[in-house]
């Protein structure tokens, strides 16, 4: 089927362009213009750069070491990897002593004569330190 896009007849070429507009109109409805996130990937609160910094080299000595298979290359892997450990554990702590310490000082702002939870008790105790609105109330 070919179109007359000629000036002279008018009624072709005012199919033509319907045609045309409604060929538009049907891609613009039916095909998505942008992708759609599912499940976004948020970075846990306690990451920080040190934390990023410290992967990335136990991912590039892990690299080397696969590159080429020699003592010196997998004892820099195993420090890189411990080193990595370590500083993402360290970096927890210090957000979970931070987060504890906030939330004991508000609850001790919001109600001053009411029962807080004690840190020491918090810092020791089995329980998980997220779960922190669920622990019993203590007198300090």
């Amino acid at each position: 089927m070919q179109f007359n896009t000629d000036q002279s007849n008018n009624s072709n070429s005012t199919s033509y362009e319907e045609f045309v507009d409604n060929s538009i109109q049907s891609c613009e409805t039916s095909i998505k213009k942008y992708k759609t996130v599912v499940n976004p990937k948020f970075n846990k609160p306690s990451w920080n750069n040190a934390c990023a910094q410290a992967l990335a080299n136990k991912k590039g000595a892990y690299r080397k070491y696969l590159s080429e298979l020699n003592l010196e290359n997998f004892l820099s892997f195993t420090c890189s990897e411990a080193r990595a450990k370590l500083t993402i554990k360290s970096s927890k702590k210090i957000f979970r002593d931070n987060f504890v310490t906030s939330s004991i000082k508000i609850l001790r702002d919001s109600a001053p004569n009411q029962p807080v939870v004690s840190s020491d008790w918090v810092m020791n105790s089995s329980l998980n330190w997220h779960l922190l609105a669920h622990t019993r109330y203590i007198w300090n």
